[in-house]
């Protein structure tokens, strides 16, 4: 009967364990998301566009939307890059905070995780 009881009580340990690793796993991916860096490559690309916009004394200028090409006054293709861009770099502001919460979170389960396992546990990035 005793072992019986042992059991089922290792097996709630676990299986907290194991829900807590989950999430910091699940959090670790996170913030290591690919969507940060497409969205700090997109707003690189738009700095590129519009400096090269600049240089060129063309009066219009091919803009793609979606799949199509459209002929544009260049002062339109401006406007649209600069909407664009602050879009992009709002977007980006979001998903830094977003970044800044789960981290918040990590550090909090790290403490509860270390706590319970000491040393025998990494949970830092190599």
């Amino acid at each position: 009967m005793l072992s019986h009881e042992i059991k089922e009580v290792h097996l709630c340990y676990c299986l907290a364990f194991s829900s807590e690793l989950e999430r910091m796993l699940c959090l670790d991916f996170l913030v290591q998301d690919f969507a940060t860096k497409l969205l700090i490559e997109a707003n690189e690309s738009l700095e590129d566009a519009g400096n090269e916009l600049i240089l060129t004394d063309d009066e219009v200028i091919r803009f793609q939307i979606g799949e199509v090409f459209a002929h544009m006054p260049k002062e339109e293709v401006e406007e649209r890059i600069e909407q664009m861009k602050e879009t992009t770099s709002k977007n980006l502001e979001k998903l830094e905070e977003e970044k800044d919460s789960v981290l918040v979170q990590m550090a909090e389960l790290k403490k509860i995780l270390y706590g319970k396992f000491k040393d025998s546990i990494n949970l830092e990035e190599d």
